[in-house]
């Protein structure tokens, strides 16, 4: 039997929009709600997860990092494309990014983790860009640090992102045009010297049972957001920072609420990897 983990998420909807004052109070688990649930006999059980247990709804909110287009702050990028050079019948049924592009495909099907900080907004973006430069330029050794864009990518330039509180990635993506992001690998490559900045929290085990070798996030802290620099924190990685960056030629966003599958498989094909933000509206 599987043990759904209910959290505010699925009640509330809290999202990293603005923390009221009530949300600093009202608990983050509706127990009636797990029960109605259970009453149901279904094949899953619902259960109060060890990390929200006492938690608060503001304290949920501070997790769901990505600020949506209908919530308050959000900024819409500057740029919308609609046309794409591929034809309709030239769109095939499946895709896969990795057969497309082979030599990349360490690179895309290479998942991180972004422990317990709401810097998913970073992550999207950062990996997103990583996939499509490689895509680009053939560069399939650089590993992007999404540690540079959460710290780093605030204010107006970025769309006043937060970084373990919540961004937008659309901000991301201007500021991978303007600044550029460093190389950052993963916590586990702290002192190798391989890449400028690797992600200063460690994995962990997400809802689940932790694997040997790794602790479960509710074991962690809720990370703030770590101090930008203008140095590589790997100080015997070779590159210097400013040299390290690598930037992108434009952004854009697309809205394919009423065409979606038809256009996302166009972009996909004509162009790989693309970032995605899932909303409903109305």
């Amino acid at each position: 039997m599987f043990v759904l983990l209910v959290i505010a998420l699925a009640i509330y909807s809290a999202t990293a929009a603005k923390i009221f004052d009530e949300d600093r109070v009202r608990p983050a688990i509706s127990l009636k709600m797990i029960e109605e649930i259970n009453q149901m006999k279904t094949t899953w059980h619902a259960a109060v997860p060890a990390k929200f247990a006492n938690a608060t709804v503001a304290h949920v909110k501070g997790m769901l990092g990505t600020i949506l287009p209908h919530e308050e702050g959000y900024i819409a990028p500057t740029l919308e494309k609609t046309q794409f050079s591929i034809e309709d019948s030239a769109i095939p049924e499946s895709f896969d990014v990795r057969d497309a592009w082979p030599a990349c495909a360490t690179i895309v099907g290479h998942a991180r983790d972004q422990s317990d900080c709401g810097s998913c907004w970073a992550f999207s973006s950062t990996e997103t860009f990583n996939d499509r430069y490689c895509i680009v330029h053939g560069d399939t050794k650089s590993i992007f640090a999404p540690e540079d864009t959460n710290d780093c990518c605030s204010g107006a330039a970025c769309s006043f992102s937060m970084g373990c509180n919540g961004g937008q990635p659309s901000g991301a993506w201007n500021w991978f045009v303007k600044t550029g992001v460093s190389t950052g690998g993963e916590y586990s490559d702290i002192g190798k010297g391989t890449t400028c900045k690797p992600y200063s929290m460690p994995s962990c085990a997400h809802h689940v049972t932790p694997p040997p070798g790794m602790v479960g996030c509710d074991t962690l802290p809720s990370y703030k957001t770590p101090k930008c620099t203008s140095t590589c924190s790997e100080t015997t990685y070779a590159t210097p920072y400013a040299s390290d960056k690598r930037k992108a030629k434009t952004s854009y966003e697309t809205d394919i609420v009423e065409s979606f599958l038809p256009e996302l498989r166009a972009q996909c094909a004509q162009g790989g990897v693309r970032g995605l933000t899932v909303t409903k509206k109305g």
